[in-house]
């Protein structure tokens, strides 16, 4: 016996009753009752159907077990581990003061706590702050756009006011006097001129491979891994083409400023250089101390890898650079 029953949503395939049916979000299901009676076929639909109801007008029911972990988990599998941040130095901690909550207890209030923690306690910068309520918000975001909860309790909670930033541009002279200083210095050289000629910012330019460097001809790099997700070509000129082929790392290493360990970091965690730091600074022009960029002391014992400034997933903590 095949075809449709007298009642709507059930039908025979092969002598076997199936349902059609619709769930909570719209979609339909067909399911095999196993039986071959019309009239069972008609009371399983009735109680799927009465089920789908109760999840529809009490949809906290659906969730209630969900747990904060297990939002997590799929976020980071399905999502923040394949973004370019990656948030890998910060999503242990967001993970650790969550994981044994439900996902239901956490509201604007839970969560407007833990970030006064992080200032006030572990002395966190608004920035960093800020970082942390990314992701606890990315997470409940991505869970509630595939379905797996109902609702945002981040959205309710405001981001720290952060103090704004400055532009500080070298003028030609403080970058003549810069190139000069450098002088004998084949890494901090190529790098001024890169810097000073082409648009890529200080992380493209340190970030660089050889293989996506093309010297020949009308030079040009490649970048891949740009914010808006796809690879761009931007223009070498011709005349700093030979401060580049003077790098130690030409023909020797796969990128153009390689890390290397220091007395502060004996295994760096990037292959290539995250910042020339204090080295940059002690070359900087004389300037004003209102005019010169802002230097942090080095961090102490039991400083917050991720404090003020903005974190920086390497071993140093750096100051920061007239290009930063």
């Amino acid at each position: 016996m095949s075809g449709r029953s007298r009642t709507k949503g059930v039908y025979f395939r092969d002598g076997v009753a199936y349902i059609r049916y619709q769930d909570e979000r719209g979609g339909d299901v067909r399911e095999s009752t196993k039986q071959r009676s019309a009239k069972v076929a008609q009371d399983i639909l009735a109680k799927r159907k009465t089920e789908v109801a109760m999840r529809v007008h009490f949809p906290t029911r659906a969730f209630d077990a969900v747990t904060f972990a297990e939002l997590a988990d799929y976020w980071w599998q399905a999502h923040g581990s394949k973004t370019r941040s990656q948030f890998g130095y910060l999503y242990p901690r967001v993970l650790e003061h969550f994981t044994n909550k439900r996902a239901r207890d956490i509201t604007p209030d839970v969560v407007d706590a833990f970030l006064d923690h992080l200032a006030a306690e572990r002395k966190l910068s608004a920035s960093s702050v800020n970082h942390h309520r990314t992701i606890v918000n990315g997470i409940f975001n991505f869970a509630v756009e595939r379905g797996r909860f109902d609702k945002n309790p981040v959205a309710a909670v405001r981001q720290r006011p952060e103090p704004p930033g400055r532009d500080r541009i070298a003028s030609p002279t403080e970058f003549r006097t810069l190139w000069d200083k450098a002088e004998g210095d084949r890494e901090m050289r190529a790098f001024l001129a890169l810097a000073g000629t082409t648009t890529m910012r200080k992380g493209e330019v340190l970030s660089l491979r050889w293989d996506r460097v093309h010297l020949e001809d009308a030079p040009y790099a490649t970048l891949v891994r740009t914010n808006s997700g796809h690879q761009r070509h931007v223009p070498i000129p011709q005349s700093i083409v030979k401060t580049l082929k003077a790098l130690p790392s030409h023909g020797t290493n796969e990128y153009l400023f390689p890390s290397r360990p220091t007395a502060r970091c004996s295994e760096p965690r990037r292959p290539y250089r995250w910042d020339f730091g204090k080295q940059f600074l002690a070359r900087s022009p004389e300037r004003p101390a209102s005019e010169r960029p802002h230097s942090r002391p080095a961090a102490r014992r039991g400083d917050d890898p991720d404090d003020a400034g903005g974190a920086r997933p390497d071993c140093a903590k750096d100051h920061r650079t007239p290009l930063a």
